[in-house]
């Protein structure tokens, strides 16, 4: 009842200020009653003409920089150099592992490594000798076999030692296999540690998936589009579209449709729900808001707004992009009324929007 009175009352009172000033399809307004009645206006400009389609959406972690670390041997945590929360960059220490498997090796390649040092030694000298002719071929073939039997052993022994990774005195120091953030860590300093057992999750948030569900119906102009935008916190993040799902979920009855996002500002986290916006379409030219069209008489009409005064504009839409029309008619640059023109239209057709007589 309010707005009602409020629109009756301006209506008169545009009625007799404005009588002998305007013609009989012109509409002037002053700033304040344009502000009392909601009219908003724009300036039209030429924008790529897609047609803008919303699905939800879920954010999932990007596989290619998650990881989970494990010890390749069982052991004892002696020390934790990272926690849960710390940035950590790839190959940085985690933490260290005290192996009695990985200090028996250590002894054996110590003590190898100091025969093969006696060996060679002795088989250079008799390979010396033996080119002298002051030794039989039999001591000679004998150095060289032992020589060669422990350098064989010992760079099995080391590439043994190797394989579980670097080694601090005699402890196996476990290191991150990528750059992120530690967002799990399982153990602290004295828990046993083994093969199946999961010691950190480190994740680097600088991409995530994002997956959209899309009915099949949907699914031709999705496919075709070529721009994907996530909305959270009330910023749009470009996402370049990579998969589309080849089943339709049983439940939901939907395709998923993934893009891949850069997440700088990580605004984008793992299991958040999200909307995503698909640009369709190619054409380039005068986009304006729905609300902005009016029908009058069978024809459709634009408000230019022209030195203080409102001037119905026929207008051809050429698509319906959504909630947006593409339109010709009007120029660029030119000022049109967006919002308030339910008002406009009932001042040049005397009948309002419901269909009541004014």
């Amino acid at each position: 009842m309010r707005f009602l009175f409020l629109f009756v009352f301006i209506s008169l009172l545009i009625a007799h200020e404005g009588e002998k000033e305007h013609h009989e399809e012109e509409i002037i307004l002053t700033k304040e009653q344009m502000e009392l009645l909601g009219i908003r206006l724009m300036k039209v400009e030429k924008k790529p003409a897609s047609k803008i389609m919303e699905f939800p959406a879920t954010v999932e972690e990007y596989p290619k920089t998650a990881y989970k670390v494990y010890s390749p041997i069982e052991g004892i945590v002696r020390k934790v150099y990272k926690f849960e929360g710390d940035y950590v960059r790839k190959d940085e220490p985690l933490l260290e592992v005290f192996s009695p498997y990985i200090t028996e090796l250590i002894t054996r390649l110590e003590r190898t490594k100091g025969e093969l040092i006696v060996a060679e030694k002795v088989f250079k000298e008799y390979e010396k000798l033996y080119r002298q002719k002051l030794i039989r071929y039999r001591e000679y073939l004998d150095a060289k076999t032992r020589y060669e039997s422990l350098k064989g052993t010992y760079e099995a022994l080391l590439g043994e030692l190797r394989s579980f990774g670097k080694i601090k005195g005699r402890n196996l120091l476990i290191t991150s296999p990528g750059e992120g953030y530690v967002v799990s860590q399982k153990v602290f300093v004295g828990s046993g540690v083994g093969i199946d057992k999961l010691l950190y999750e480190v994740h680097n948030h600088e991409r995530v998936w994002v997956y959209a569900w899309v009915s099949p119906e949907e699914l031709k102009e999705v496919r075709s589009s070529k721009r994907f935008e996530v909305l959270v916190e009330g910023e749009r993040i470009v996402c370049s579209p990579d998969y589309v799902g080849h089943e339709v979920d049983e439940k939901t009855r939907k395709v998923k449709v993934r893009c891949t996002a850069r997440n700088e500002d990580h605004k984008l986290l793992p299991g958040m729900f999200v909307k995503v916006k698909v640009y369709t379409g190619k054409d380039y030219g005068i986009i304006v808001p729905k609300s902005a069209v009016k029908e009058i008489e069978g024809k459709h009409v634009v408000f230019l707004f022209k030195e203080g005064k409102f001037i119905p504009k026929e207008v051809v839409i050429l698509k319906n992009l959504g909630k947006e029309l593409l339109i010709e008619g009007i120029h660029e640059g030119e000022v049109i009324a967006v919002e308030g023109t339910n008002f406009l239209k009932t001042k040049i057709t005397g009948i309002e929007e419901g269909g009541h007589a004014h």
